[in-house]
């Protein structure tokens, strides 16, 4: 019991209009540990669409704060992250869940490796594994991030440190936030959890994601901006093939705007 409680997880989970694919999202934490975790919801709608989140059927532990207007989904989450009381973070989507006993799977991982990012698998609503199979990896390196990124969507988990994991201006580009995390937090012990077990389940429903056709488009300096950054870590870490590779997706985005 000690245990758990020392390693007890923040579920951090922004919210910007999909109230309903919410409940979906907290009925799926119902079926697990409630000692485990707290749950902070940070509501990124603007103010005249908000709507009141209610959690008084729930057990576990439970805090809301809504942002003065829409900031984006990496300042949310960082906000999340820095009203987080516990020893590690997990990045939720508001549209997609847990599977049961996910988090007992992760305090095992974390008992056994003491990872400062955990990396975890996610299926679709049909079970099936999202992007291509890997081996389960655990480096001292930053090769576990940039050696998995682009094979499927992942559940992030994050150490709490003294530096927040994402950049809140992006309003994405998950990868150059956790590049910058690792250098300015020193991290370095980073783990890929595959085959063992999957821990979200991606809901390709939500219609106000930032990965929408619709809202993609208004994002493509921000996606430009986040790969400039990601080519000066991968520089920094010494991996200038991959740096290569996403100057070249900067170009690519580049040249669709001005055409």
């Amino acid at each position: 019991m000690q245990t758990e409680r020392l390693l007890m997880f923040s579920i951090i989970i922004p919210v910007y209009k999909s109230y309903t694919l919410l409940k979906r999202c907290l009925n799926s934490l119902v079926q697990q540990n409630p000692r485990l975790f707290e749950v902070i919801i940070v509501d990124d709608t603007p103010p005249k669409y908000r709507q009141i989140i209610d959690l008084k059927e729930y057990r576990f532990s439970h805090k809301v704060v809504a942002n003065y207007k829409n900031r984006g989904v990496t300042f949310s989450r960082n906000r999340g992250y820095f009203l987080a009381r516990n020893k590690y973070c997990v990045f939720l989507d508001s549209d997609d869940t847990l599977t049961p006993n996910s988090l007992s799977y992760l305090l095992e991982m974390i008992d056994l490796h003491k990872p400062q990012i955990i990396l975890s698998r996610c299926s679709d609503i049909y079970g099936n594994i999202v992007g291509s199979r890997m081996d389960s990896t655990i480096s001292n390196s930053v090769s576990v991030l940039v050696d998995t990124y682009g094979k499927g969507e992942r559940l992030v988990v994050v150490k709490k440190c003294s530096y927040k994991p994402f950049i809140s201006s992006l309003r994405g580009h998950e990868f150059a936030g956790l590049l910058r995390y690792i250098d300015r937090n020193s991290a370095s012990n980073v783990i890929s959890v595959d085959l063992n077990k999957v821990t979200r389940c991606y809901h390709d429903d939500n219609i106000n994601s930032i990965s929408a056709g619709k809202y993609l488009h208004s994002r493509f300096k921000l996606i430009m901006k986040g790969h400039l950054v990601s080519v000066i870590y991968l520089c920094k870490f010494g991996r200038y093939f991959n740096s290569l590779k996403f100057f070249l997706r900067y170009l690519i985005y580049f040249f669709r705007i001005r055409s």
